[in-house]
């Protein structure tokens, strides 16, 4: 993928998908330590840690082996990494998780969901704000509105058109590709078919991903613009990078 010239690699070992369940903290250690150091030290600043644990990113900055971006699916809505975060002073993704939800992402996908923008926009700059108060420079903030993340299908669908109203001053990444949304109505949110196979393959088709990677490039109307795809060749020719 960095030969492909992406910007940087999440790499994740604890699944938040509706169909998954929570790992033991150790668990979830023994699964980074696979691939993470190595990775790490031969390309600092370009991998992604995708964890709401303050543990693991404490443990990944004690190999000393250069930057890393700090990824929270859960939106830094637990005091115990804004407070890592602060110590660390590197890049973060704020991706919002709704405040009721707190810090369980699988509760999120049960509801009740969030269907207002506002709510989504407003509590993502809340979290925004809270780490800049904490020393984290506004351009190392990155926002992403967490998609799939406690929303209906509608308000996912609204979320890519209007990306171009969070807040100024700070990068966008955008998480859509293989997402159930993508295979519902752009105004209602309801499947396209009433055959749920159809809506599964859906999903997944070169067409649905692209699509909604076009509506996020142009509602971003020339913010700093990431988007966290699972093949990125689809989308060379969408992108510039420098």
């Amino acid at each position: 993928m960095l030969a492909q010239e992406v910007a940087f690699v999440d790499i994740g070992a604890q699944a938040t998908n509706p169909n998954s369940q929570p790992i033991h903290l150790e668990e979830e250690w023994r699964r980074f330590l696979w691939a993470v150091p190595t990775l790490l030290s031969e390309f600092p600043g370009q991998i992604s840690i995708d964890s709401f644990r303050p543990q693991i990113h404490r443990r990944i900055a004690a190999f000393n082996l250069g930057e890393f971006i700090i990824n929270d699916v859960t939106g830094f809505n637990s005091k115990a990494m804004r407070d890592e975060a602060q110590r660390l002073k590197m890049n973060v993704i704020v991706s919002h998780l709704p405040f009721k939800f707190g810090t369980n992402p699988w509760a999120a996908h049960k509801g009740p969901l969030v269907d207002n923008l506002n709510v989504v926009f407003r509590q993502l700059a809340k979290r925004a704000a809270d780490l800049e108060k904490l020393g984290i420079d506004r351009s190392n903030i990155m926002l992403d509105p967490g998609i799939g993340f406690g929303k209906t299908m509608r308000l996912n669908w609204e979320i890519l058109r209007s990306l171009g109203r969070l807040p100024e001053g700070r990068p966008i990444m955008v998480g859509f590709s293989h997402k159930r949304f993508l295979g519902t109505n752009l105004a209602t949110g309801e499947p396209v078919s009433k055959d749920p196979g159809y809506n599964e393959r859906l999903r997944y088709t070169r067409h649905r991903n692209r699509m909604a990677a076009q509506m996020a490039i142009e509602a971003a109307t020339g913010r700093r613009l990431y988007m966290r795809v699972h093949e990125p060749e689809l989308y060379s020719d969408l992108v510039q990078t420098d």
